[in-house]
């Protein structure tokens, strides 16, 4: 038997909108609680997309891998937000490695215990697919006019660029120093005569 809580928490995703109660304790019926500490690899990018997960509690990170092969923070994903649930509509590979950032409760299912309820006609999974296909188009618009907006106004694009140029060069920079700093000899950094400290 499903315990209401998951029940509610399930209600409470934009995922589930539309549910009825008969349908979301279905849907609550093939997923299993996990709980990963920090630091666990939920999902890697480049594995084949065969589970997905609701994040219940804690925090997880969303990273592409660079050129160099290395892990670029994407976003940080957060309570009720779904994990790898594209694989439902596609089954294709990983686009991105999702990392535990703090220890998380996350609910998982697999595609082949959701792609047999689909089979069989439950009206959740019909309902769970078109929300995701809703949200997708939503994102979509979202993206289109920022396109638009990056090329319907240069000048601004320009300036928005130029700041975001200095802002890295003022990272850049001030990471450098400490790198300097730390790299400072360690009789030097010992024998630094400490500031005179006026009594008042």
């Amino acid at each position: 038997m499903t315990s209401p809580p998951i029940i509610r928490f399930l209600a409470s995703l934009p995922l589930c909108a539309g549910m009825t109660r008969r349908e979301l304790a279905a849907f609550a019926a093939i997923l299993e609680p996990h709980r990963f500490p920090a630091g666990t690899k939920i999902i890697r990018q480049g594995d084949a997309g065969t589970v997905f997960y609701l994040l219940r509690s804690g925090r997880v990170g969303v990273f592409r891998s660079t050129l160099r092969d290395e892990l670029q923070r994407v976003t940080t994903l957060t309570p009720g937000e779904p994990i790898g649930h594209l694989c439902l509509l596609d089954g294709e590979v990983r686009e991105a490695t999702c990392i535990a950032d703090e220890p998380v409760l996350l609910l998982m299912g697999t595609k082949r215990r959701f792609d047999a309820c689909f089979d069989q006609g439950e009206s959740f999974a019909f309902k769970l697919l078109d929300n995701i296909a809703m949200d997708l188009c939503s994102r979509l618009k979202q993206a289109s006019e920022a396109f638009y907006q990056f090329y319907a106004q240069p000048e601004l694009t320009i300036k928005r660029l130029k700041r975001l140029a200095r802002e890295v060069a003022r990272q850049q920079a001030e990471e450098a120093s400490a790198v300097r700093f730390v790299r400072l000899d360690p009789d030097r950094r010992r024998h630094r005569q400490p500031e005179a400290v006026s009594a008042r």
